[in-house]
């Protein structure tokens, strides 16, 4: 069984080396940020997730953005996803 960690308050190039440390392990991995820093650690990563309050060229390069800069948004985001995916696997399939 897969175990989730979640690591907070990490500075930008902490995320960026986690994330690649991750990736090389063939783990998916998340990034939630809001500034230029954090714009390696986005392409480091399987998801990135920006705040809406954030820099616009954030915003841009970002998976998805939270226009509600709620970190529970994530949550919320990432089980629809399985949900519509768990749903489209099982109309394939019939």
């Amino acid at each position: 069984m897969d175990t989730l960690f979640v690591i907070g308050r990490a500075k930008p190039i902490h995320k960026q080396i986690v994330a690649n440390g991750l990736r090389a392990m063939k783990k998916k991995v998340a990034v939630v940020g809001e500034g230029i820093n954090d714009l390696k650690a986005f392409e480091s990563a399987d998801v990135s997730f920006a705040m809406g309050s954030g820099k616009s060229i954030s915003r841009n390069r970002a998976s998805m953005v939270l226009t509600d800069d709620n970190f529970e948004s994530c949550i919320k985001a990432i089980l629809r996803g399985r949900n519509i995916y768990s749903n489209i696997k099982k109309f394939l399939q019939f």
